[in-house]
């Protein structure tokens, strides 16, 4: 199965539930057509909210770490060694993806 992230918008609409039920019935009627099905489910954006390449990025950095390292359940995490070696790395790139703390910006949260 293929997944892909889509942004839509459409024009014309007084307020932000009619505009997301006209992407709906947009997304349906254009996709969804005799041998196929489609499912999708909305994400919500913030202001300082990720963009869709940004979760994409995040979601191809953790598919990439269980390919490579196969975590089998929970306890694999811990148990077995390569692969609890290998999550700093994978920490930091996590990080690197989604940005690092920054506590200016919580003293902004703050205030």
């Amino acid at each position: 199965m293929s997944i892909y992230l889509l942004d839509l918008e459409l024009d014309g609409y007084d307020n932000e539930e009619d505009r997301k039920k006209a992407c709906d019935v947009f997304i349906q009627d254009q996709l969804d057509f005799s041998a196929s099905s489609v499912h999708f489910e909305h994400l919500e954006e913030t202001v300082d909210g990720p963009t869709i390449k940004q979760l994409a990025d995040l979601w191809n950095l953790c598919r990439k770490f269980i390919n490579d390292h196969k975590p089998s359940c929970p306890e694999a995490i811990y148990q077995v060694d390569d692969i609890n070696l290998a999550c700093t790395d994978f920490a930091e790139e996590i990080c690197s993806c989604v940005g690092f703390y920054n506590k200016e910006s919580e003293l902004k949260d703050e205030e």
